[in-house]
């Protein structure tokens, strides 16, 4: 369907001005993120194209730029705009969270975060500083890359929680693989932050892994 034989009124961008963002469906505000089509395919076409190769909004969630390209009709400008409408979508959604969410349970880390970070393709060490009523204070990434005592300092991590005011704090991280079964290293690198953490008396309250379709909790299987 060429943008030319839709009514005027009935164009995504008049049909947003019109009658508000809101009233929009997924295709016409894909279709608004790409702005343009080629020669064969109207913005329009191009975005129905997509998300039905997607499926669902949940696996576009996760689409990286190789496959945008594999696309005809989408280049590198216009994938890179899906990509990065889809990681700010991510980031309020997580924000929004973030400021309203009290933590009761290890299941509660999982739900947060797994749907941005659980098929991430690199380990992400991620900390969550809590206020004395559990309720998040902040979310730091600390690093991306292989969880190791090499590469966790644990100066980084109790000087953001001094300067958060955090009371107590819950380490996250993901596996790639999808398994969250520790590692040697996790298991080797949590006890040491867990004893340094009693020492500074801001204490480490669980450690959380997030695999594909399940979680792992330290506090859950008592190795803290």
């Amino acid at each position: 369907m060429k943008i030319s034989d839709i009514p005027f009124n009935e164009r995504p961008r008049e049909k947003a001005i019109n009658d508000g963002i809101d009233k929009l469906n997924n295709i016409e505000l894909l279709a608004i993120i790409i702005r343009s089509g080629t020669k064969n395919k109207s913005a329009i076409e191009l975005a129905y194209e997509l998300i039905n190769s997607y499926k669902n909004l949940n696996n576009l969630m996760n689409a990286t730029l190789s496959e945008l390209n594999k696309i005809k009709g989408l280049d590198n400008a216009k994938s890179i705009s899906i990509l990065a409408s889809l990681e700010f979508a991510k980031r309020c959604t997580l924000i929004k969270k973030e400021k309203r969410h009290h933590i009761e349970t290890s299941f509660d880390v999982y739900e947060l975060l797994k749907d941005k970070y659980r098929n991430e393709p690199q380990e992400n060490f991620l900390i969550l500083f809590l206020d004395s009523k559990n309720d998040i204070i902040c979310l730091h990434l600390l690093f991306k890359g292989s969880v190791s005592s090499s590469n966790v300092h644990p100066r980084d991590i109790f000087r953001e929680a001094m300067k958060n005011n955090a009371n107590r704090l819950i380490i996250v991280h993901n596996h790639p693989s999808g398994d969250p079964s520790p590692s040697d290293s996790d298991l080797k690198t949590t006890k040491n932050l867990v004893e340094i953490s009693r020492f500074i008396a801001i204490p480490i309250i669980d450690h959380v892994i997030l695999g594909d379709q399940s979680y792992f909790s330290f506090k859950e299987h008592n190795l803290l």
